[in-house]
């Protein structure tokens, strides 16, 4: 007979939907009914399956490690005897990564809701035969990414994957002889699966030892993700990437995390009385969003009922010899009182709020305000970030029907993502500025300040999602375009309003050459800081319509100050590209 344990850790990841104590007690051995049992709610979010595009997958992430570090892990260290038991309602990436976290050191126990009977109690089925293809058995020097793909209700497309891992090397296929959505009748049989998962996990390491990356795409039952998440060894493997599948997108699945990265400088501790501060903030952005759609969009809609240019309808009075925004590439934008003005940055939605078109929530951590907040240190100065932010949010989605989340396929393609996110950059500054109502003699200064807000919020966007020794290059290039025009701004004469519309109203082209550039399974073009070799940096500009080499310049610096968040370093090589362009 079995021997029981001393009691019961529970997890219940319940993000998609509660999960009662009485289910729970229905489904579990009566023998454990009289054991102690120690709950812990996992839940970062709670939304629909359909909802979750509208929420930030690597900011879920992070709150899951935190409540992995404040919650889960002091139960298992206190109570090493205690059985851990899984209930899991969570999309496929969270449960792997709240898998990982707890590691393959503890055996846990998994129940799955059963989708014929609507309970989780386990019944007998006829055994499933997982089927393999594509395992590695050779050892192969210089390998690249590598795509798993595994599913136990249905094959996933071949095409999803490679479109969005196009260097992959190796594809391997985990597939049981017979799908379906109950198809299995244990725990154990969910671990047979997991544990044959991560056989294939350790012969990549074995016989692909450089490869680099593995991408897992999984549509597998919640217990089944979570325990191939305990199998994700942080030392052993290389970078798992996870993808969320979503039916109306194409390709059908969008990269969310890599489960088994440090988080580093990405965590950040929050006290209370910080928390308290931030839903204040919160609130008072939720009543600015309130006045801008009641006064200044209503304003828009009286005044431009015969204008359809965004830019038009912003001052009908205000008279341009020259018009930058009446050129196809802006005019195209969505006028602002079209556009569903985004909540972002307000609080998580319930499911009894709901979510609909005209109603799409950005959903953001605490941690990220406080970054945001070390550096941004008034509430003027936050508030107007979070206001920046959603104009850009909104063009993007009324626009090009981006949302946050769609940057993960889009970030294949970094000269279409650069363009889009200038013009939501422009967009969003130019809507605060005749929000805010500020002299238009004065626009100068005021343009300053709100590119200062606008990069020290990408900032905390990086801080928040990469490590220090990398960074994307349509990052860096937009990083160089909005110091570039702020230095221009600080060291030009242009302060009037006009002026400074003239400025924004072409991109700069300042291109960098770089020997250390790599991409990513996801698609990404990156920067490796640490193989820079000074020697062979270059930068060339178009400037007025011509190609521009400025000669020696302290490109190491600008290097360093992208590495280190430094932009100072940034500014004073790109005045000194400035001055060269302008003698």
């Amino acid at each position: 007979m079995k021997t029981l344990p001393k009691g019961l850790i529970i997890l219940i990841h319940n993000v998609l939907e509660n999960i009662s104590h009485d289910e729970i007690i229905s489904a579990l051995p009566e023998a454990y009914h009289t054991l102690d049992m120690q709950k812990i709610h996992i839940t970062p979010v709670q939304a629909q399956l359909g909802e979750m595009r509208n929420y930030y997958l690597e900011s879920l992430k992070l709150e899951q490690e935190k409540i992995y570090e404040e919650e889960i892990k002091p139960l298992l260290d206190n109570y090493p005897d205690y059985q851990v038991l899984y209930f899991g309602l969570a999309p496929v990436p969270l449960a792997v990564h709240l898998g990982h976290k707890i590691g393959s050191l503890r055996k846990v126990e998994v129940y799955q809701k059963h989708h014929t009977y609507k309970d989780w109690t386990w019944r007998p089925t006829d055994k499933a035969i997982l089927k393999i293809e594509g395992e590695p058995k050779d050892i192969v020097k210089n390998s690249k990414d590598v795509i798993i793909r595994t599913g136990t209700r249905f094959r996933i497309d071949e095409k999803d994957t490679t479109e969005l891992v196009f260097n992959a090397s190796k594809e391997i296929e985990l597939y049981p002889d017979k799908l379906g959505q109950d198809i299995f009748s244990s725990s154990q049989d969910l671990e047979e699966y997991a544990n044959r998962f991560g056989e294939n996990l350790d012969a990549i390491s074995t016989f692909l030892p450089d490869c680099p990356a593995i991408h897992l795409f999984a549509a597998v039952p919640v217990g089944l993700a979570f325990l191939m998440g305990q199998q994700i060894s942080p030392n052993a493997h290389t970078k798992v990437h996870v993808y969320q599948f979503a039916k109306d997108k194409e390709p059908s699945y969008t990269h969310c995390f890599i489960v088994n990265e440090e988080s580093g400088p990405l965590s950040v501790e929050v006290s209370a009385k910080e928390r308290k501060y931030y839903q204040e903030l919160k609130e008072t952005f939720k009543e600015q969003l309130e006045y801008i759609q009641e006064s200044f969009i209503l304003d828009i809609q009286e005044e431009g009922k015969q204008l359809e240019n965004w830019f038009e309808v912003l001052d009908t009075s205000l008279k341009l010899e020259r018009n930058p925004f009446v050129q196809q590439y802006w005019k195209s934008l969505s006028r602002l009182d079209k556009a569903p003005l985004q909540s972002s940055f307000i609080n998580r939605p319930t499911k009894e709020e709901g979510l609909n078109s005209t109603n799409r929530y950005y959903y953001y951590t605490d941690e990220l305000f406080k970054r945001l907040n070390q550096s941004l240190k008034t509430k003027e100065e936050l508030l107007m970030a979070l206001r920046l932010f959603c104009f850009h949010e909104t063009i993007r989605q009324a626009s090009h029907e981006l949302r946050s989340e769609s940057n993960s396929n889009l970030i294949a393609y970094p000269r279409i993502m650069e363009e889009v996110n200038y013009q939501a950059d422009v967009y969003s500054l130019i809507h605060e500025f005749f929000r805010k109502g500020t002299i238009y003699d004065e626009a100068g200064n005021y343009f300053q300040k709100m590119i200062w807000v606008l990069t020290e919020t990408m900032w905390a966007f990086d801080r928040g999602t990469r490590k220090g020794d990398t960074m994307e290059v349509q990052r860096i290039n937009r990083y160089l375009s909005w110091y570039y025009l702020l230095c221009r701004l600080e060291e030009g004469n242009e302060q009037k309003l006009e002026e400074v519309l003239q400025l924004l109203g072409t991109k700069p082209m300042l291109e960098l050459r770089l020997q250390a550039l790599q991409y990513e399974g996801n698609g990404s073009l990156i920067l490796n800081f640490k193989d820079v070799n000074p020697a062979q940096v270059g930068l060339w500009v178009f400037h007025e319509g011509k190609i521009k080499i400025p000669g020696e310049l302290q490109l190491q610096d600008l290097i360093l100050g992208l590495k280190n968040r430094q932009p100072d370093k940034i500014k004073r090589v790109l005045k000194d590209l400035i001055l060269r362009l302008d003698a």
